[in-house]
């Protein structure tokens, strides 16, 4: 591949490197064919093997549901697993919406200023005061 890459082509620069380029092409489909093999059958195989959980849980009378939910190394009590469930479309579409201003402001307020928010050690009555 590196000789390809080298090798002088003759014409106008930018023929050269689409050239170039496509003699690239050739190598890096034998490279990702030989490292990843076929990703279509892998993800059919998955997919196969996850309808088959499936279909075996179904048969358990289990059903697809949330049991616990980790966020930032927490895990969310039932309460807030319960509330995330009862989300109308409304609630969810709110959810995905950017924070006001205000409303960091409320948060920053509302919480408990001894507490650092991450590890550069600021906690937040510097917010509060700063």
């Amino acid at each position: 591949m590196e000789l390809e890459w080298k090798c002088r082509l003759s014409g106008v620069v930018l023929v050269s490197f689409v050239n170039k380029l496509h003699a690239l092409k050739v190598y890096l489909k034998v490279w990702n064919r030989e490292t990843f093999g076929s990703v279509d059958l892998q993800i059919e195989v998955v997919s196969g093997l996850l309808n088959a959980l499936d279909e075996r849980g179904m048969a358990e009378g289990m059903q697809n549901s949330i049991c616990g939910l980790h966020i930032n190394g927490r895990w969310m009590t039932a309460d807030i697993i319960e509330a995330l469930d009862r989300l109308d479309m409304a609630g969810c579409i709110r959810m995905e919406e950017p924070f006001t201003q205000d409303e960091v402001w409320q948060a920053i307020r509302d919480g408990n200023g001894l507490k650092t928010l991450s590890l550069d050690g600021y906690n937040l009555e510097f917010y509060k005061w700063g």
